[in-house]
């Protein structure tokens, strides 16, 4: 049935889906802890938001050169550092997002079934964890191990709750403003927040409301055939017009966070990118395949003037690997380091915010033959 249903490639993802959520098993991670601890006494309160972007392409984003302004609001951003050589773990978010917030990396993929998550390591060191997301929390076989590892949080809240049909319907990313913004505000301990956007994921126009449909014609409330050549121009605006109001997003949860007025960073990251007629001029191709334009993506690390006053080495640091080779296993460490969290076996080579840094090799994980591949290979 899988075969017959779906377009080439996309059956063959599914049946390992499937494969793989059948490992989710929490209890699996009982026994294991990180003994994470806090390598400082600030007294100041400190929050770490951590922001996962969807489907974003790096090359679509204005601040990294692309020559329409879709980035308008971080353009102007003080204290942001822009990355431009990081890699995803993988073309699809299952096998992506698991590798952000665990150890699991392309040649080690299932320790993601086998350890806890970055929210264990910073409950260990006293925070309190959020997991806010703008995707459903329904186990069904695209969320991988991701919803397991999201609900060992303190707080998890979903929207939409339960739904299987989300990636379809106009949930847009605005409606967790409010929400961070009261979690920040009702409660003065040492916050790790996730923040997990739908951003930039299909359909493009349902992405974002009527006063970002900037780049015309874009298909806007109207349903648009993604297979076909002759739409690559409204999907393509419909596309840029999402980055457009993923910028603005990224961008209020700064302004959110900012004026808390506490010792605070906020990491952006996307999962994935996207195939944009890339492949196949005459089909979007999404991400299905492992690309450059799939593999390559934005990353971003704002930091409060707090911050930038009581960990300036690791500010600094951060700025001087902007240009430097990044691949799925720096996340974890890198987000742990900012909040100057440490535990027995920690990896200071994978943090970019620590003078031991070394370059990743920027590996990831290629589903199809379920090994990890060099980024360094692909040719388009």
């Amino acid at each position: 049935i899988l075969e017959d249903s779906y377009p080439l490639g996309v059956a063959s993802g599914l049946r390992q889906a499937y494969v793989l959520i059948k490992k989710n098993n929490i209890a699996r991670s009982a026994a294991f802890h990180f003994n994470a601890f806090k390598k400082d006494t600030v007294a100041k309160r400190q929050v770490y938001i951590f922001m996962i972007g969807e489907s974003s392409r790096y090359d679509r984003w204005g601040i990294n050169g692309y020559n329409r302004n879709t980035s308008p609001k971080l353009n102007q951003r003080r204290n942001l550092v822009v990355f431009n050589n990081a890699v995803a773990g993988c073309n699809l978010t299952w096998m992506s997002v698991p590798q952000m917030i665990t150890r699991a990396n392309p040649d080690n993929i299932d320790l993601q079934f086998k350890e806890k998550s970055l929210l264990a390591a910073f409950k260990d060191a006293g925070f309190k964890t959020f997991w806010l997301s703008n995707q459903t929390d329904k186990d069904i076989f695209w969320s991988g191990s991701i919803t397991m590892h999201a609900k060992t949080a303190d707080v998890s809240i979903f929207s939409p709750t339960n739904t299987p049909n989300f990636e379809t319907v106009n949930y847009i990313d605005g409606r967790l403003l409010p929400l961070l913004d009261s979690v920040i505000k009702n409660d003065n301990k040492n916050m790790f927040i996730v923040i997990h956007t739908i951003g930039n994921h299909w359909v493009y126009s349902s992405r974002y409301p009527k006063a970002f449909d900037h780049f015309t014609p874009s298909g806007y409330g109207k349903e648009v055939n993604p297979f076909s050549g002759k739409n690559k121009n409204e999907i393509s605006n419909a596309y840029d017009n999402s980055v457009l109001y993923a910028d603005y997003i990224i961008d209020s949860v700064i302004s959110t966070v900012e004026k808390h007025n506490a010792v605070s960073t906020v990491t952006f990251l996307a999962d994935h990118g996207e195939d944009l007629f890339n492949r196949d001029q005459h089909k979007l191709d999404v991400h299905l395949r492992p690309s450059i334009n799939t593999l390559h993506v934005p990353f971003f690390v704002w930091r409060s003037d707090e911050y930038q006053q009581i960990f300036k080495e690791k500010s600094d640091e951060l700025l001087k690997h902007k240009s430097h080779k990044l691949g799925p296993e720096n996340t974890f460490y890198t987000l742990l380091d900012i909040a100057n969290i440490s535990f027995y076996g920690f990896d200071s080579t994978k943090s970019i915010c620590n003078p031991s840094f070394i370059e990743s090799a920027q590996k990831y994980y290629k589903n199809e033959s379920k090994a990890s591949r060099y980024f360094s290979e692909l040719k388009d």
